[in-house]
């Protein structure tokens, strides 16, 4: 496999992850150029359980210990890919992401990429909420061009783990640096 997409969730809303799962299928890549993983956080029930998941073609895998980190990290060592998109079970990717992924990354000195998220509000939010978006993990970058960063200090431009896509190499030095 060359992307492996995780999807990390716990107790899903069945419609919400439904709608994500199938953004995800509806990809304009070769399915056989990428796997997908669900990793059930320790859903009640378990997410392995409901019946739209046999219906897909998806790898549940179960991660007991509860947190988005454990989550993680089991789906890089359940992934067989060498890229990793890691995607919240609220999202929605555009049919393209994997291709363009894969056309960001033939570019060997990009380690970890990620895009414009826009939020899909039930109803109209308050206008106070616009200056704390970016703490919600909304995106919107300019559409002029790529914005490069190489480390510290954050700023709007980090990628963050909504869609983020990840070399297999680099997530598993973070967490090599993180269990020393």
């Amino acid at each position: 496999m060359l992307i492996s997409v995780v999807v990390c969730t716990y107790n899903p809303t069945d419609g919400v992850l439904t709608r994500a799962l199938d953004a995800i299928l509806a990809q304009d890549l070769d399915q056989a150029s990428w796997e997908l993983v669900v990793v059930d956080n320790n859903s009640n029930p378990a997410v392995s359980d409901r019946p739209y998941i046999a219906d897909r073609c998806v790898r549940v895998v179960t991660e007991a210990e509860q947190g988005l980190s454990k989550a993680r990290e089991c789906g890089l060592r359940n992934a067989k890919g060498s890229l990793l998109v890691f995607v919240d079970d609220d999202n929605l990717l555009a049919p393209d992401y994997l291709r363009q992924v894969i056309d960001i990354f033939a570019d060997p000195t990009i380690g970890v990429v990620s895009g414009s998220i826009e939020p899909e509000y039930a109803k109209k939010p308050p206008e106070w909420l616009a200056s704390f978006e970016n703490m919600l993990a909304i995106r919107r970058p300019p559409t002029d061009g790529a914005y490069l960063t190489d480390g510290p200090p954050y700023n709007e431009h980090f990628a963050i783990g909504a869609g983020m896509a990840v070399r297999r190499d680099v997530i598993e030095g973070y967490y090599r640096s993180i269990a020393e």
